[in-house]
């Protein structure tokens, strides 16, 4: 079994959003804090396919 890479991009914010990828799957993983969702909503990685 292969393993996958994993990378993980924090926001500047320490409680802010963070967007991780895994390697060999085509989908993204956004987490933010309730009180984010808005500024979350208006990113462009939430317009894509498989977020």
């Amino acid at each position: 079994m292969n393993g996958a890479a994993n990378r993980i991009f924090p926001s500047r914010e320490p409680t802010g959003t963070l967007l991780a990828e895994i390697g060999n799957w085509t989908g993204k993983l956004l987490v933010a804090p309730r009180s984010q969702l808005d500024q979350l909503s208006k990113s462009g990685e939430v317009r894509r396919t498989g977020v």
